[in-house]
């Protein structure tokens, strides 16, 4: 295709024949992947960075509206491989992996660190575990504190396997609650305390539990919790 450059008042226009449609096609691809690097490098822009550079994935920063730092990664790779990844962030460099065709993603606070998490593995923050899993999952802080702090997690797992959730002893009586919002409000299928290993949770997703919602919080915070899963 045809690619032109003009001056346009005090700017300037850089405009393709190129139907940006055609970019969808695998065929196309390669192409449109060199097109709007060249494009990005002739206006000095700089994308989010993820290591590997050469890993089959989009990394993107979303605007957040409280000042936290939102990136989002899609693996549109064709293949089944699973990505092992290592995104720098203002919590550090986070380390999680994408299987092919999932979504990924870093919410990190203001010099608070990782306030969720959406991975198809372990998760690790400067090589240290955050969250240990086996399966496609999302965790989110339900306050205001980190993952690695926080005393009350929303845990989303997606298939079957096995969660780990070290640094077991910040909680005094944990309690898991299992189940769904249903008509805007909770609708409970278990609650106990959760097997401990050592320092570490581990929680077994069965296939029944593997679409589930998940509230890790502290015996005695099961009703707060509820409420603010129905707000």
């Amino acid at each position: 295709p045809v690619v032109t450059e003009f001056q346009l008042g005090k700017g300037r226009v850089i405009f393709s024949a190129d139907p940006i449609e055609l970019h969808g096609d695998p065929r196309y691809q390669s192409y449109a992947h060199a097109f709007y690097g060249a494009l990005c490098g002739r206006l000095s822009l700089r994308g989010e960075k993820v290591e590997p550079a050469e890993a089959p994935v989009h990394c993107f920063r979303v605007p957040s509206q409280d000042g936290r730092e939102m990136i989002v990664l899609v693996n549109h790779s064709e293949t089944d491989e699973v990505h092992d990844l290592v995104i720098p962030s203002s919590a550090g460099d986070v380390s999680l992996s994408l299987q092919a065709r999932l979504c990924g993603a870093v919410v990190a606070g203001k010099g608070i660190g990782v306030q969720a998490i959406e991975s198809s593995a372990d998760v690790r923050v400067n090589h240290e575990l955050l969250i240990g899993s086996n399966l496609h999952f999302m965790a989110i802080s339900m306050n205001e504190q980190p993952l690695d702090k926080s005393r009350a997690l929303l845990l989303l797992p997606m298939g079957e396997g096995e969660m780990r959730i070290p640094e077991a002893a910040r909680w005094q009586q944990p309690m898991l609650l299992i189940g769904e919002i249903d008509g805007a409000k909770w609708k409970q299928y278990e609650s106990f305390r959760p097997q401990q290993d050592g320092n570490t949770f581990r929680l077994p997703i069965s296939a029944i539990r593997s679409l589930s919602m998940m509230i890790l919080c502290e015996a005695a915070d099961q009703a707060g919790a509820v409420r603010t899963m129905e707000a």
